[in-house]
């Protein structure tokens, strides 16, 4: 197994900053870039480091990320741009995008609060903290000098999202952490999280690579064939997405409806095992509900992790296959409950991947959004239904005497959203140096 240069990774990628349930993520652009470049190197001792699972200093309780055209801007060299994956350099809104995530109709990003042709963002600056958090973004924002603020949303770490449901469950774990160590079945290659290691699939992702003499100061680790130098190591791709939950419209829902659209009890117990069951248990559907008659087909949680439900005998896909097929497509989540009176409730969502197509796109297009799934016809999540593109129907039981379909409305509307990079600590550093653009 890998051994994970802990120091060098950002400590919200591993630990979470589950300690530390308010949270501010400042969103900025950059309008003078040797301005943004000090500010930042002012605040570099201040992210966190993922070297502890339980402590961390109290200045240690920021983390950074950037979209593509902030590395842009802060002048990262281009032979480095042109390695990020596609999906990073296009960005969330390009068209392409767009439709894999189903930001169409009234998710279009022209009605974003931020992130949309109006609220380009360059830098997230994350402050996680007990209390103070508006204090602490306040003075943030009149620090950071060289940048315009775009947004700050505010969200909390709780323990059931608006709708009321148990959340933050089933959560892959890194392979070579400790965490990992303790509960294996649920560890997942550190190469799906972290640039500079192997994946699932025993395969490096790609990684953004310089020239050994663009980095005089030596600040980052030599590459696999030593020669040039890997700005990636210990980064990660971050999905950032505000969702708006329409709670009203969600609780007209007879309570049986909704838990079967969830997946899942509101305390947090899969339906597809059996009642008292611990909610934080590894489970399978092939063996425990394969027809759907507990959990149907297209809840929400059978969709966004399948496990081994996809197995196919006849096709010679086993459940050991299909699970580790599915594995391949897990995305790391830190999310948090959107904490602004200034906003309707909802999630802050956040997740963490090295392959932003083959893993945050993929769950989205072709588990979530496929009307497909599993055999069923036109139907998509029940949660992100889009009553106005005609998607509306789910399947209470499926392969009964009984059909019974539920008609859907809107219950989440995307607020605003962006792809970043979270670097390691050395391409930190590295970026606040004066590079040639």
């Amino acid at each position: 197994m890998e051994q994970l240069e802990l120091h060098d990774i950002q400590r919200l990628i591993v630990h979470s900053y589950s300690d530390l349930r308010d949270a501010a993520y400042v969103l900025l652009r950059i309008d003078n870039v040797e301005r943004t470049k000090r500010w930042m190197e002012q605040v570099l001792p201040h992210v966190g480091r993922a070297v502890s699972d339980t402590q961390h200093t109290s200045c240690g309780r920021l983390a950074l990320a950037f979209t593509y055209r902030g590395l842009v801007e802060l002048g990262l060299y281009p032979s480095a741009l042109e390695q990020f994956v596609p999906e990073f350099r296009q960005g969330m809104t390009a068209p392409a995008r767009a439709r894999a995530l189903g930001d169409l109709g009234k998710n279009h990003c022209a009605d974003w609060r931020w992130g949309g042709p109006s609220g380009e963002v360059h830098i997230l600056c994350a402050i996680f903290g007990r209390s103070n958090i508006r204090q602490d973004e306040r003075l943030l924002r009149a620090q950071a000098q060289g940048t315009h603020w775009v947004d700050t949303i505010f969200a909390r770490l709780r323990d059931r999202e608006p709708f009321g449901f148990r959340d933050n469950l089933s959560q892959p774990l890194i392979a070579g952490t400790r965490r990992a160590q303790c509960a294996p079945s649920q560890a997942v290659a550190a190469g799906e999280f972290l640039l500079g290691y192997r994946n699932q699939m025993g395969q490096y992702p790609a990684s953004p690579l310089i020239d050994s003499n663009l980095d005089p100061d030596d600040l980052l680790a030599l590459g696999r064939s030593g020669s040039l130098k890997d700005f990636g190591r210990n980064g990660s791709y971050m999905v950032l997405r505000e969702l708006e939950q329409n709670i009203d419209a969600f609780n007209q829902l007879a309570p049986e409806t909704a838990r079967r659209m969830i997946g899942r009890d509101k305390d947090g117990t899969p339906l597809a095992v059996r009642q008292g069951a611990d909610p934080t248990l590894d489970f399978g559907y092939f063996y425990e509900d394969p027809a759907g008659l507990r959990c149907p087909i297209g809840a929400h949680i059978r969709r966004a992790y399948p496990r081994d439900a996809l197995a196919d005998v006849q096709r010679g896909i086993s459940p050991l296959d299909a699970r580790r097929l599915a594995d391949q497509h897990r995305i790391l989540r830190r999310s948090r409950m959107l904490n602004d009176t200034s906003r309707k409730p909802g999630l802050c969502f956040i997740c963490f991947n090295t392959n932003i197509e083959r893993q945050f796109e993929f769950v989205q297009q072709s588990w979530l959004m496929s009307p497909k799934f599993a055999g069923l016809k036109d139907e998509v999540d029940p949660l992100l239904a889009r009553k106005s593109e005609g998607q509306t129907k789910f399947t209470v039981d499926w392969k009964l005497a009984r059909d019974e379909n539920v008609t859907l409305t809107d219950y989440v509307r995307t607020q605003g959203g962006a792809y970043f990079f979270a670097p390691g600590h050395k391409a930190l550093k590295f970026l606040t140096r004066t590079l040639r653009s």
